[in-house]
């Protein structure tokens, strides 16, 4: 019997594995569609948190905004003082909302927000916000308009106001136009002032205009004014809804607690990020746990295919072993065989999934209309290469031992 080197088993090996190919396409089948289920299952696992919490994860996580209603603005004041104690690079300011009827454009109203002279970014409280898979995120996000003004950092006289009044009052003027906004007092009276319409923000979800079929307007709108449009005394006379402060630090989870000890809702991304990492531990468990629970299915599996595998092999190997054919070469060839064949087709499960996704992505795209990103974590792609390895040297010893106890004579007599 003729021995074999290194590289002429190899050789060898190869010629065998093409010329058993029909033995070895049921084999394929089996190990394609159990990897390929073990990766979907993982890919596709990752895809959808990394979906579900992308968004998030993309805040700045040392923001928060606090807020109170109606004259709560001492409270502020006292977290201003906590907060600078405590961090005296922390960034903050102050802002506050009124409601302010516009008689002069129907059964409208305004919930005029009044921030500070200044370059100050403007964030929005995030609690209504929800993702395509139910969850509500309790956080604060970053505002900007979308047209005209490119920051809320705002003149005495200028203002922002959503798209939906814009387009209500803008009576085919382009930026800038004047807008005359009247502003009710608490005892009743009334000032009007003229500003001037620099810049247009989204609809949120409260503050859109619906029209009856007189065509007359009803609802909220958003405003964004500056502080500096009305006397520092006259702020005790607004009909202040809401008082906010945004507050920027290195220890954001310690300005949160300040916040909620002095009775206040706070909105704020660390919190938020953290419970969001929460749920991804527990979900990476459960993976954890279902992945083991295919991995030992994909054994069983496994094991048959190559059971019947080697069954139609049990001729040839009787030959080699009557004319003299070392065991160890035996071993070595069904070895390298099996190896080839699981690596050959776990690069089509890899090369499938991928596809998938591929598909899954577009149909988000044109059908869903949503930006839906493929993602495979580090943990996933040990994961599977561990599973990949194990099965591999486990199946492929398996094969190559259970080739060296075929009956010789047993299967020669069959013949």
């Amino acid at each position: 019997m003729k021995q074999y080197s290194g590289c002429a088993l190899l050789h060898h090996s190869v010629l065998m594995l093409w010329r058993n190919r029909k033995s070895y396409a049921m084999l394929s089948v089996t190990i394609i569609l159990s990897f390929s289920l073990l990766l979907g299952y993982l890919a596709f696992t990752d895809s959808q948190l990394y979906n579900r919490y992308k968004h998030l994860f993309s805040l700045n996580p040392e923001t928060i905004v606090a807020y109170s209603p109606t004259d709560c603005g001492d409270r502020h004041y006292a977290l201003e003082n906590q907060a600078t104690a405590a961090d005296q690079d922390a960034q903050l300011y102050h802002f506050y909302s009124a409601t302010i009827p516009l008689v002069q454009y129907g059964n409208v109203h305004a919930s005029a927000t009044f921030l500070p002279s200044g370059s100050y970014p403007l964030y929005t409280l995030g609690s209504n916000w929800n993702d395509q898979f139910g969850n509500t995120y309790n956080y604060c996000e970053e505002t900007k308009p979308i047209a005209g003004r490119d920051s809320f950092s705002l003149a005495e006289n200028e203002t922002i106001i959503n798209q939906s009044f814009y387009e209500a009052v803008r009576n085919g003027r382009e930026f800038p136009f004047t807008l005359s906004l009247p502003i009710r007092w608490e005892d009743g009276t009334i000032s009007t002032y003229t500003v001037t319409v620099v810049g247009i923000c989204d609809d949120k979800s409260n503050s859109s205009l619906s029209y009856s079929e007189y065509g007359t307007p009803a609802g909220y709108v958003q405003i964004y004014l500056s502080q500096s449009l009305i006397n520092e005394s006259d702020v005790e006379r607004l009909p202040i809804t809401q008082w906010n402060t945004w507050i920027c630090s290195k220890n954001p989870q310690v300005m949160t607690d300040y916040a909620k000890e002095l009775g206040m809702v706070v909105h704020s991304v660390i919190e938020a990020q953290t419970d969001a990492m929460e749920t991804m531990h527990i979900q990476v468990g459960t993976k954890g746990t279902i992945a083991a629970v295919l991995l030992l299915l994909l054994g069983i599996n496994l094991y048959s295919s190559f059971v019947n595998a080697l069954s139609d092999r049990k001729f040839e190997i009787g030959v080699k072993r009557a004319i003299g054919a070392p065991g160890y070469s035996i071993v070595g060839q069904f070895l390298i065989e099996s190896i080839l064949v699981m690596l050959i087709n776990i690069l089509f499960s890899v090369v499938l999934v991928a596809e998938g996704l591929i598909f899954y992505k577009l149909y988000q795209r044109y059908v869903m209309d949503y930006q839906w990103s493929a993602y495979v974590s580090g943990y996933s792609i040990s994961m599977f290469a561990l599973c990949a390895v194990t099965l591999t040297l486990v199946f492929s010893l398996l094969f190559a031992y259970r080739s060296t106890q075929v009956e010789v004579v047993a299967q020669l007599k069959s013949e």
